[in-house]
């Protein structure tokens, strides 16, 4: 429950950010709600079989890329 928390807050801060235009923030909030997405992927069995380690590894290029087109 831990991950979807702080995956909606961080979600919920980027866009207020993005509202008001303060970068600094949605950088900081972004790759906090990724990360939210990997970590509930991972306490979700992720890692227990082949299909979910697809994802896993999606989700992990993904946070790389919000991360570099910042």
């Amino acid at each position: 429950m831990f991950w979807i928390f702080l995956t909606a807050a961080a979600l919920l801060t980027v866009l207020i950010a993005e509202r008001v235009q303060n970068r600094a923030v949605v950088w900081a909030a972004k790759p906090v709600a990724s990360s939210g997405f990997i970590g509930y992927a991972v306490v979700s069995g992720a890692l227990d079989n082949p299909y979910g380690q697809a994802v896993l590894c999606a989700l992990i290029l993904s946070w790389i890329g919000d991360v570099l087109l910042m």
